[in-house]
């Protein structure tokens, strides 16, 4: 499947609409997908607003930097 995947949309939400919140401040529990598409070498587009740009950056930075 991994060689297949071409792009990755990642926003978070509380499950009450698509919200498109900041990564890790709602309920999706992405230790799953990052590790999958860290581990695949799937290419990240970090597309999000610009005022959470870091708090995004950083989130996914950790799951990088324990690999």
């Amino acid at each position: 499947m991994a060689k297949r995947i071409e792009h990755v949309h990642l926003h978070d939400n509380d499950g009450s609409g698509d919200q498109h919140a900041q990564l890790g401040s709602g309920n999706i529990q992405f230790d799953k997908i990052l590790n999958f598409v860290i581990n695949n070498n799937i290419d990240i587009t970090l597309e999000t607003d610009f005022n959470d740009y870091e708090i995004n950056k950083n989130f996914i930075g950790k799951f990088i930097k324990n690999k």
